[in-house]
Order: structure tokens, then C-alpha cells, then sequence
């Protein structure tokens, strides 16, 4: 059943709708309110807001953080796409049949497939405490490969109509699918990243590309993007990932103490606990 507060939400947020004829039984509001949120009327960077904000319960901070606009900025999104479900009069619903294939291939099951790919390794995020595992050190015999074998099945079904989800998942999947960190393809990661930075293009897309290139053509290139990333965007005043990648990449190269700099900013701007004692750790391995 869903939530006390989603379904606060979804009265609060919504005009009440007839019963739909052609609905699909005792379907849970939280599918209702993916498909509400994830309207074609709205933009994507609208839809995407919205949905973290209505289903996923993060805070507008937390989304703008993950989004990398300002937090008044993204209120000001929000605000914008519920007036816009209002006044367009966009149904609190899921969709009738003869509109279900294209809402549902081309979001649903691309996003389908990118949270399971990210469920496949819960086990493995956090160690017994709950500090942060990074991908490239997890133990990859706890990744639910039943899920993993899933996603790969409904991405071939969804090639060519990818989509930014969709390219998102099969980035995900070609980490997966390496048996360990070594192995993984890089080379096509920042391939993939490529498209969907022509798609979907945002600071975040590109700090990760940059990532791929530094993984598969050594920190030196990666370091350089990322600089030039940072020259280009200014997003490193409010975006601890952008800090805590530089460090990763100038230790890899030896350059401790410039690390050990962008390690403290790091800390500083990381928002969580656990991501505090992870880049701790790492700090105090580099000072030695």
C-alpha cells in the first residue's frame, strides 16, 4: 500500500479526476504518480524533478545537488511543473491502453531496467558499519546477478529506442558484466557516454564521461576534461564528487599532495556521513 505521505501528495498536488473506464483495476498511486510526474507535457528536466521530488521523497536540495542547479532554482522547477499538471489538466492516472506502448517502452522499462541495475548491488555499496564501498572495490560475488541476467534481456528489447534511460542502464550493465574492476570496458563507457551527452548533455554527463576516459586512457587525459570541465561549468563550488574525482585521479599520478588539497574540499562539500568518513579515509591513506 502506499505511503500516508504519498498519498497527501497526490491530494494536494492534484485536481480530482472521474474514474477512468479503461483503467487497469487496484493499481498502487505510486504508479499513478510516476506516470502523472513523467508526462510527456513536460519537460524532461521537469519530469525528472518532479518524480525524485513526489516518488522518490528527496528533498529539493537533495535533487538539486543531484541535478547541479542551485536549491532556489530547483523550487522554482517544481513549482513550475505542478502549476503546469494543473492547469494543463494532465490526468492522475495511468495510461489507457492505446497509449500505454509509448509512455511505457519508451520510459518505464528503460527506467525499469536502470533501477534494477542499481539494485543489483545493494548488497555490496556499504560494508558491515554502513561506510561507503566505491564500485571499483566491492565484492562483486554479493551482486544479484538474477537481476543483472533481467536487465540485459529488457535492454536488447528496447535497442534502438534507448533513450537517456535506456543508455543510462547499459552503462550500467557494462560494469556489471566485467567480472571485476579491471576488466570492465571503459573504452565503451565513455562511448555511451558520448550519446548521451548529445541527448541528455549536463555537468554531470560529462564529469562522468571524463571518468570513463581516465579509466581507459589514463588519469592524465581524465584530469584534463575535468579541468577543463570545471574552466567551462563552475560547478565545483556546490559538486563534492567533482573534488573527490580529481583526488582520486591526481593520487593516481602520484601527485599527493595536490590531492591531499582537493580531498579536504571534498570533505568539506559531501553531504552525507558515510561519504564523510569514506573521503576521510582516503584523505588520511593520502597524507601518508
Amino acid at each position: 500500500m502506499p505511503s500516508r505521505a504519498l498519498r497527501r501528495v497526490a491530494v494536494e498536488t492534484y485536481e480530482p479526476v472521474e474514474p477512468d473506464p479503461d483503467a487497469h483495476g487496484d493499481i498502487d498511486d505510486r504508479l499513478r504518480l510516476i506516470f502523472t510526474c513523467c508526462h510527456p507535457a513536460l519537460s524532461m528536466d521537469d519530469r525528472v524533478a518532479l518524480t525524485l521530488r513526489t516518488v522518490a521523497g528527496l528533498t529539493p536540495a537533495q535533487i538539486a545537488r543531484a541535478l547541479l542547479v542551485t536549491e532556489p532554482a530547483m523550487d522554482k522547477r517544481l513549482v513550475r511543473a505542478r502549476a503546469k499538471i494543473k492547469h494543463a489538466g494532465i490526468p492522475y492516472r495511468v495510461p489507457p491502453p492505446h497509449l500505454m506502448p509509448e509512455r511505457r517502452d519508451g520510459v518505464v522499462l528503460a527506467l525499469l531496467a536502470l533501477m534494477l541495475l542499481q539494485h543489483a548491488r545493494t548488497a555490496a555499496r556499504t560494508d558491515a558499519v554502513g561506510d561507503v564501498v566505491t564500485l571499483e572495490e566491492q565484492d562483486r560475488s554479493l551482486w544479484d546477478r538474477d537481476a543483472i541476467i533481467e536487465v540485459l534481456t529488457i535492454l536488447r528489447s528496447l535497442v534502438p529506442r534507448a533513450g537517456r534511460y535506456g543508455l543510462q542502464a547499459s552503462i550500467a550493465a557494462c560494469h556489471l558484466e566485467a567480472s571485476d574492476a579491471a576488466r570492465t570496458n571503459f573504452a565503451r563507457i565513455a562511448e555511451l557516454y558520448d550519446v548521451l551527452a548529445v541527448i541528455d548533455p549536463s555537468p554531470v554527463v560529462e564529469l562522468s564521461r571524463a571518468v570513463a576516459v581516465a579509466m581507459s586512457q589514463g588519469p592524465e587525459v581524465g584530469l584534463r576534461l575535468i579541468d577543463a570541465l570545471v574552466t567551462s561549468r563552475g560547478i565545483d563550488d556546490y559538486y563534492y564528487l567533482l573534488p573527490a574525482i580529481r583526488a582520486d585521479l591526481l593520487r593516481r599520478m602520484g601527485r599527493r599532495i595536490e590531492a591531499v588539497i582537493e580531498y579536504e574540499k571534498a570533505l568539506q562539500l559531501a553531504p552525507s556521513e558515510a561519504e564523510k568518513r569514506y573521503l576521510g579515509k582516503r584523505l588520511a591513506e593520502t597524507r601518508r
